[in-house]
């Protein structure tokens, strides 16, 4: 009985973070002082204040992270703090497009996208929860779920 406790306890406190982790956006201090801002390069903080002067790039193979050592080499338990690809090129059933950068989107098929990629008028940017694909960047409540820039 007590053993199970614990491991409910592990268990929870393990979720908690693995959530938090997952929730991580770019562009915002974290307690190691630096906003990554996006998969491998980072700048300063000074009071939770962004210093824009300066950008930082990990070396090969490592990654952005909010932990103590900035920058790690990705792996299995180890991911980058901000994921600029987390809301790309996703199609399900439900959807007809999907955005594949910023500016640009793609048709699906099914959970498959497809190949043929246009590209949202300048000053417009790919939404998928919209019924519009591309709405005016000025419009956009947060940030769109695509950050990858167009390739």
């Amino acid at each position: 009985m007590q053993q199970s406790k614990v491991f409910l306890l592990c268990f929870t406190i393990a979720a908690v973070f693995l959530l938090q982790h997952a929730s991580a956006k770019c562009n915002v201090c974290e307690s190691n002082s630096v906003a990554c801002i996006n998969e491998t390069s980072f700048r300063l903080c000074h009071d939770q204040t962004i210093d824009n002067r300066y950008i930082f790039h990990c070396p090969d193979a490592n990654v952005c992270t909010d932990l103590r050592v900035i920058c790690v080499a990705e792996g299995p338990s180890v991911k980058p703090h901000c994921d600029l690809t987390s809301g790309c090129s996703v199609c399900n059933n439900q959807k007809l497009f999907t955005c594949v950068s910023r500016t640009q989107y793609a048709l699906c098929n099914g959970d498959v996208v497809t190949d043929d990629v246009a590209t949202c008028p300048t000053g417009w940017v790919c939404s998928s929860s919209t019924p519009e694909i591309c709405v005016p960047e000025s419009s956009v409540q947060g940030e769109v779920e695509c950050q990858r820039n167009a390739v």
